[in-house]
């Protein structure tokens, strides 16, 4: 395979991939499409700076002109944070946006794309993409999750956001086959949330352990990547039963709008990609323990230090191996990293039926409440009759 017309690797971010030392992978969605210039410009110095203080090699990934690039100049990083023109670029939209020659900002999946092909196996951001709820009718699955799959790359990140469905986007790692670790925890984290009512896999009592089970996966073959839950610290972080009851409260309050128990956004045409950050910012802002954190700083500025004590750890520990590693996988990497762990009951689930009661839907409403719903949609033009003591679904 033939990337040189594809890839453009800074020379810091090759020289360190060659001699193996550390690179530490970033997105750059976080800086086009989730802060305000020029907030985000400081935002990206502050990462670089702690992945370098780790003693890492940061490399943040964008797609310029068609050009896939690991590592960004000043100038480069200047332009994704302005994000005029800026597309957001997961796995499906790559090949087009080379082909086409245009600009784009990496998801999850795109920068673990990139990082693969650069010989980086380690990624640190702030959330990954889940199982939206309601996915049973729409579908909605964030190709984060089969990225983790198939792609060998080891995320750090502070969890899942908690309007997605965590629990069932944990078995569908599970099915996938993706380990999902705690550094230093039991709990799979939730973004603002230092838990978010399931179990991880394994807890990892420090970095060096987390290395040696990506290690070890690797060497024995197993294809994919692994999650790596950091959670929030302690200070920043959000109460859980809070959030948990300003996020149900929005979902309930959406789904009586529309009288359907589909996903905040939905009544209003909006789906897909745009459902999370149509719905999130107003629980977060609901929630006085969040408001400091609303542009999601402190989950994603955490996530680095680990990626970079881990890398650091791994390139220390396995220099060894690093030939051996480099000839089986035919290309060359920055060094020997980690997992392979057992998935134990989830924590929160009904004991009776095995579901999450988060997922139960509302009970139905009273008859004055479905004749408001019946004025509110003849206002809009919306002429569906409810039938009496039934709700519309």
């Amino acid at each position: 395979m033939n990337l040189k017309e594809y890839l453009s690797i800074t020379p810091e971010i090759s020289a360190a991939i060659r001699d193996g030392k550390p690179v530490v992978a970033l997105e750059s969605t976080i800086l086009s499409h989730g802060m305000p210039y020029p907030d985000n410009l400081a935002f990206a110095a502050e990462v670089e700076r702690i992945v370098r203080a780790e003693g890492a090699v940061p490399a943040t990934m964008a797609i310029i002109d068609g050009v896939l690039k690991v590592g960004l100049t000043q100038d480069e990083l200047e332009l994704m944070c302005k994000g005029e023109g800026v597309a957001k670029v997961s796995r499906r939209d790559l090949p087009i946006m080379v082909a086409e020659k245009r600009t784009g900002a990496t998801t999850v999946a795109s920068t673990m794309i990139l990082a693969s092909l650069a010989g980086i196996r380690v990624f640190a951001t702030g959330g990954i993409g889940g199982v939206h709820r309601g996915a049973e009718k729409t579908m909605d699955i964030s190709a984060d999750l089969q990225e983790l799959r198939q792609t060998s790359v080891a995320v750090v990140c502070a969890g899942a956001k908690m309007i997605l469905d965590i629990g069932l986007t944990l078995e569908y790692l599970e099915t996938m086959g993706v380990p999902v670790l705690g550094l230093r925890t039991d709990d799979f984290p939730a973004f603002y949330c230092r838990r978010s009512g399931f179990g991880v896999d394994h807890n990892a009592k420090d970095e060096a352990e987390i290395a040696r089970i990506a290690k070890t996966k690797w060497d024995l073959g197993l294809a994919g990547g692994i999650l790596i839950g950091n959670p929030v610290p302690e200070e920043y972080a959000m109460d859980f039963d809070e959030m948990k009851g300003h996020c149900r409260r929005q979902r309930r309050g959406r789904a009586r709008e529309e009288h359907h128990p589909l996903p905040a956004g939905a009544h209003r045409g909006i789906h897909r990609r745009p459902v999370s950050q149509d719905q999130y910012p107003a629980c977060v802002q609901q929630c006085p323990s969040g408001r400091q954190n609303r542009r999601g700083l402190r989950p994603a500025v955490n996530a680095r230090r680990p990626a970079a004590a881990e890398n650091q750890e791994n390139t220390r520990k396995c220099n060894g191996h690093l030939q051996k590693l480099r000839q089986a996988a035919g290309k060359p990497g920055p060094g020997a990293l980690p997992g392979l762990p057992r998935r134990g009951k989830r924590k929160g689930a009904d004991q009776a039926g095995g579901k999450s009661r988060a997922c139960a839907p509302p009970a139905h409403e009273p008859h004055h409440t479905q004749n408001a719903h019946r004025r509110l949609r003849a206002r809009r033009g919306l002429h569906r009759p409810v039938r009496h003591g039934h709700s519309d679904v």
